[in-house]
C-alpha cells in the first residue's frame, strides 16, 4: 500500500491549520521544499518517520487556535480592560500606520475614542498588533484598520449596540455591523465565527464576545481582524456600505 496518498491528504491538512499566508508561517519556498521532501523517491522508506512528525506539527498548530472561554463583560464601556499602549505590528509593512517610537508603539493612542457622543474602544481585541491603517493601499482606499493576532482569538464589542448584519460577504468573509446609536457603526470582517449571541437585533454589551479572528473571503488573506467605523443613515440601498468610513486613529485626542 502506498503512503503517498495519505501524506498528501495530511499535508492538505498541515497547511490548511498553520496559514501558509500568515507572515509568521510558511512561505512559499518553504512550501516548495516540504512539497519536495514529501514527494520524493524515498518518501515511502521514511513514511512512518514522517508521520510522527505530522503528529507532532499538527499538535502544535492547533494549539492556541481552539476558542477562548467566552466572557461577556457587563462593565459599562469607560471601565473596560484595555491596554494604555499599542503596537504596530513588527517585521511587517503596515501601510498607512500611524507614528511610532523606537519599540513601535503608538505615539498618540488612547484606549477609547468619542464618535458623536458615543464611546468605542479603539482596539476591539485583547492583545494582537496594527497591521494596516486607513487609506490607500494596493491602488484602492482600505476603509478601517487591521489587526493581526497570533494566535488568532477572540475579537470583542466596541460598544453597547445592536447587530444589524451577520452575514458572509465575498470581500469581508464573515462580517458582523453593529449599531451604536447617533449614527455611529463599527463593522468586524474576516471572524473565523460567529458567537451565539450575535444574531441579527440582538443587543450586545461593550466587550461581548463576537467571535474568533479569522480570514473568511473569498480571496487568500492571512488570519486578521477589519475594523470599520462607519457614520450616515443605516436606510439605505447599499446598507452598511452606503455609510461613510472613518480612520478610528483620527478621533484619538477629540
Amino acid at each position: 500500500m502506498s503512503f503517498l496518498p495519505v501524506l498528501r491528504s495530511l499535508e492538505k491538512y498541515i497547511l490548511s491549520l498553520c496559514d501558509v499566508n500568515s507572515p509568521n508561517y510558511l512561505n512559499s519556498k518553504d512550501e516548495f521544499a516540504m512539497r519536495n521532501w514529501f514527494y520524493d523517491d524515498g518518501a515511502q522508506m521514511r513514511a512512518f518517520f514522517v508521520l510522527v512528525l505530522v503528529l507532532i506539527f499538527i499538535q502544535g498548530c492547533t494549539t492556541g487556535e481552539k476558542s477562548p472561554e467566552v466572557v461577556v463583560t457587563k462593565k459599562p464601556v469607560n471601565k473596560m480592560e484595555t491596554d494604555d499602549y499599542y503596537h504596530v505590528c513588527p517585521k511587517m509593512k503596515v501601510s498607512n500606520a500611524p507614528k511610532i517610537d523606537n519599540n513601535r508603539r503608538i505615539k498618540k493612542y488612547q484606549p477609547y475614542i468619542n464618535v458623536n457622543g458615543v464611546t468605542l474602544a479603539l482596539v476591539p481585541l485583547r492583545g494582537g498588533c496594527l497591521s494596516s491603517g486607513f487609506g490607500p493601499r494596493n491602488g484602492g482606499w482600505h476603509k478601517g484598520i487591521d489587526f493581526y493576532q497570533r494566535p488568532a482569538d477572540m475579537v470583542y464589542a466596541a460598544a453597547d449596540g445592536v447587530i444589524l448584519e451577520r452575514e458572509f460577504y465575498k470581500t469581508y468573509g464573515n462580517m458582523i455591523v453593529i449599531d451604536h446609536g447617533e449614527g455611529v457603526y463599527t463593522c468586524y470582517a474576516h471572524l473565523k465565527n460567529f458567537e451565539r449571541n450575535t444574531r441579527i437585533g440582538s443587543k450586545v454589551k461593550a466587550g461581548a464576545a463576537l467571535g474568533i479572528m479569522g480570514n473568511t473571503s473569498t480571496i487568500r488573506i492571512p488570519v486578521n481582524l477589519h475594523y470599520g467605523l462607519l457614520t450616515g443613515d443605516y436606510n439605505n440601498p447599499k446598507r452598511a456600505y452606503g455609510l461613510k468610513a472613518h480612520d478610528p486613529f483620527s478621533f484619538v485626542g477629540r
